[in-house]
């Protein structure tokens, strides 16, 4: 999942990476699809894909796959523009996506100890 912060550069990224990206992405079976604004296209999840988000798509994608417990399917969270977390008005979403990785991740990790604490 790669996070962008305007439609615009989601368009340019998408774009971009279909292009540079398809031999190596095309025989694995991932295309490459941005997901930005009020389009209903679909979930980033539901098919083998890159997906190149606005921060806004990206935190209602984490919102769903916390809900369904679907968290482990993301693989990989790459935030350009981070710096934009102290943006006044769209910073708030960002800092709310990562708060939300940050803590399940947390949580995901004590799970794990004290599992292996219950083997021992």
């Amino acid at each position: 999942m790669l996070v962008l912060p305007y439609i615009s550069i989601v368009m340019e990224k998408t774009e971009h990476m279909a292009t540079v990206w398809l031999q190596i992405l095309e025989p694995m079976g991932v295309g490459v699809k941005g997901y930005f604004g009020n389009a209903e296209n679909g979930s980033p999840f539901n098919d083998m894909a890159l997906a190149v988000l606005t921060m806004e798509k990206a935190n209602v994608t984490i919102n769903r796959l916390v809900a369904e417990e679907r968290l482990h399917e993301l693989v990989c969270l790459v935030v350009d523009e981070a710096h934009m977390v102290a943006d006044p008005h769209r910073g708030l979403v960002l800092e709310l996506l990562l708060t939300k990785l940050r803590h399940a991740c947390r949580l995901s990790q004590e799970a794990a100890a004290a599992a292996a604490a219950a083997a021992l």
